[in-house]
């Protein structure tokens, strides 16, 4: 799969602490990974059917090739890097970035 034929890359998030968010990606054989647990080693979220921590993540998809990622309960810990990845082509990706806002109180 070339980069052309991605149909949706991500982009960089804001979210509210304890509300969810979500990150757009669209293709085909998509992943999603953190690099929040080791900075510079990206950690697998999910691919297909596997979902790391299915009470915290979930991929939304459809026919169209839509596998975004939703983080319910954005805590502060998740604010960090996240990764998109063509499975095939290692070298098609996109790094995005989530800031998580605190609630005031």
């Amino acid at each position: 799969m070339s980069e052309e034929q991605v149909t949706e890359w991500p982009k960089n998030a804001v979210g509210t602490d304890l509300n969810s968010v979500i990150l757009n990606c669209s293709g085909t054989d998509m992943m999603w990974y953190e690099y929040i647990t080791i900075p510079l080693q990206p950690r697998l979220l999910a691919h297909k059917n596997f979902v790391l921590d299915p009470s915290r993540y979930y991929v939304i998809k459809n026919k169209t090739g839509a596998f975004n990622l939703k983080i319910h309960f954005v805590a502060l810990s998740d604010a960090g890097r996240y990764k998109c990845q063509e499975r095939e082509n290692s070298s098609v990706d996109k790094i995005v970035e989530l800031i998580v806002l605190g609630k005031s109180r």
